[in-house]
């Protein structure tokens, strides 16, 4: 546990392009690890939630109903098809430059456009960095390798951060009526944005399967617990 905790604590001092580990045995250990971290981190953020709300300190939301297609249909979604698309998403791209860039000027130009109502405005923001990101991409793809790897090694952290924040906003979406001028939202993104910090780092570890696995094992836990808590 110490040397798990310990070096992946390192590591989100300074986010860096790991090698690629192919000791499996190591990868489960960090598995289990960072499962049993995430779990805690989510149950801490939990308590402090239903003891904000039984004190009536935030307001309460209704939340996507994940049960709608019943148990299974939860199931499936939770622990196969959100963890396959979502980490293909915001994970994958992380040891990929290119799809970082496009990465980043998708994300910037959605939450910019999120507070403005004129789809007149949003079209203008859309195009905006439509532009800016292919003029990066131009002026990125003309620099020699060497620069480019030295470029990308040194704002690598704030990418990866970058993406644990965008993955935990993109989550609000299912708290209906939640907007980020309320306070509480940090509650509500705390929970998968340190869940992305654990997946990313599996992920540049020791490959996408496992950040995938990761995901799903999680869910698989937390719909069960919210199936009878219900």
């Amino acid at each position: 546990m110490k040397e798990t905790l310990s070096a992946f604590w390192q590591f989100l001092k300074q986010p860096r392009l790991l090698r690629f580990s192919k000791d499996s045995k190591l990868a489960r250990k960090d598995l289990v690890w960072l499962l049993l971290l995430d779990l805690l981190f989510a149950g801490i953020l939990v308590s402090i939630y239903f003891l904000l709300e039984k004190y009536h300190l935030i307001r309460t939301y209704e939340t996507f109903d994940l049960f709608k297609y019943g148990f299974l249909g939860a199931m499936i979604l939770g622990c196969v098809l959100a963890p396959v698309i979502e980490e293909s998403i915001f994970r994958y791209q992380l040891r990929k430059w290119k799809l970082a860039i496009c990465f980043i000027m998708i994300s910037l130009s959605a939450i910019m456009a999120y507070f403005f109502k004129d789809e007149n405005i949003k079209f203008v923001i859309y195009a905006v960095f439509l532009v800016l990101g292919i003029t990066i991409y131009a002026t990125v793809s003309s620099m020699r390798k060497r620069e480019i790897h030295s470029l990308w090694r040194k704002y690598y952290g704030f990418h990866f951060y970058f993406t644990a924040l965008v993955f935990g906003i993109i989550h609000l979406g299912n708290v209906k009526g939640l907007t980020l001028t309320d306070p509480s939202f940090v509650i509500y993104m705390l929970s998968q944005s340190f869940g992305a910090l654990s997946m990313g780092y599996i992920r540049l570890k020791y490959g996408l399967k496992y950040s995938i696995l990761l995901h799903g094992i999680f869910n698989a836990i937390v719909i069960p617990l919210a199936w009878f808590w219900r």
